[in-house]
């Protein structure tokens, strides 16, 4: 079951309120639902001032017909209550034992007033019996002179924007006639002075309006005050658009996107039209010169494989002389008695050819001979005897 609750205002006339008055006050003190006080008097209250009062319900469940079922407690006005208004509400909604809700009377003018305030429980299903309560409500007003409140002005005229829409930090053209002559009147943006419209001496108005920069993208109200009161147009921000990708500043002069030198800074060939380059002959279609490149390319490659293998220079005999000491000369050494095959004779002495010949050796001197010493001599032996 539903257990939602809505507040119905019932407008009926004064005559059936007088005869549902008496049968809903003996409701209000019968059955297993009860609200209290009942009836209330607010007495005499001043007419645009508000009194206030806060009623009580009681409520005692019935056993369920049926399983599941979950009453539901809702609040309405009965006939004429242009003058009291429910607040607080704490009963609308589940069924409780006990809740409260607040009813405050503000008469508008002199005079008295009646309502009346229905208290119902109902189960959307049906299978539980309604039950219905009610408090009669009375007030009144003092007799005397009411302020009859000054009827606001409206302003007349027409506000354009043109365009009526902009990204911010752009600007749009503010027109509109139908204002006081020659005054200034703020202009608002969504409430916020942004600049100031001066008229002419017919009351019209023609200003650029810069969006400020930091305005949201969606929409927005331009406004101009003015003693009538405001005069509005609709202004939808657009988002900024997407910056296009370019390259950065940068303090040095950036060098020259070609490599190659434009076509016009070289000299026009004399011959044709006069208009076609040498260098536009080579790096435009149909690329005329590129075979004969690639032929010259190509005999180069192969003069110069042909040039790589020719035959180097002879070089004749070579005489080299070495500065080194001359060896020794030696003989061969006697063949070994063992040996049962004679050994290869050694290869001959080789004898180098000094750049500067050295000089001979000087002959080593003979020593004079050495007189024996007294131990060195012999004793002398006796003579034999015949």
């Amino acid at each position: 079951m539903r257990g939602v609750v809505r507040l119905v205002f019932l407008f009926l006339a004064a005559p059936w309120l007088l005869l549902a008055g008496g049968s809903m006050a003996a409701f209000a003190a019968a059955g297993p639902l009860g609200v209290a006080p009942t009836p209330y008097s607010f007495n005499s209250v001043t007419a645009g001032q508000t009194a206030r009062q806060t009623f009580t319900v009681s409520y005692t469940p019935p056993t369920p017909v049926s399983g599941g079922a979950h009453p539901a407690t809702s609040l309405a006005f009965v006939a004429d209550h242009t003058a009291y208004a429910i607040d607080n509400d704490h009963c609308t909604g589940a069924a409780k034992p006990s809740c409260s809700f607040d009813v405050t009377f503000t008469p508008p003018r002199e005079g008295t007033f009646t309502a009346t305030v229905m208290v119902n429980v109902t189960d959307d299903t049906g299978t539980e019996p309604a039950l219905h309560a009610s408090v009669t409500l009375t007030g009144s007003a003092p007799g005397g002179p009411v302020a009859t409140p000054t009827p606001v002005p409206t302003p007349q005229g027409s506000l354009v924007l043109d365009p009526a829409a902009a990204p911010a930090g752009g600007s749009v053209k503010l027109t509109g006639t139908g204002f006081p002559t020659s005054q200034s009147f703020p202009v608002n943006l969504d409430g916020t002075v942004v600049s100031q419209a001066p008229t002419d001496s017919t009351g019209a108005i023609a200003i650029v309006l810069t969006i400020p920069a930091l305005t949201p993208p969606g929409g927005h109200v331009v406004c101009v005050s003015e003693p009538a009161g405001n005069l509005c147009a609709n202004l939808t921000v657009q988002p900024a658009p997407s910056p296009s990708p370019s390259p950065s500043p940068s303090a040095l002069p950036s060098p020259s996107p070609s490599p190659s030198p434009s076509d016009a800074a070289l000299p026009a060939s004399s011959g044709g039209t006069g208009s076609l380059t040498l260098l536009g002959t080579l790096t435009r279609p149909p690329f005329v010169f590129f075979p004969i490149l690639l032929l010259l390319a190509l005999v180069g490659a192969v003069a110069y494989l042909v040039w790589s293998r020719r035959p180097g220079l002879e070089i004749g005999e070579v005489t080299v002389q070495h500065s080194a000491p001359m060896p020794l000369d030696y003989e061969t050494p006697p063949a070994s008695p063992t040996s049962s095959a004679p050994k290869p004779a050694p290869p001959a002495p080789i004898h180098y050819e000094s750049a500067e010949p050295h000089p001979p050796r000087p002959a080593a001197r003979e020593q004079p001979p050495v007189p024996p010493s007294g131990a060195d001599v012999p004793p002398e032996l006796p003579e034999a005897s015949d």
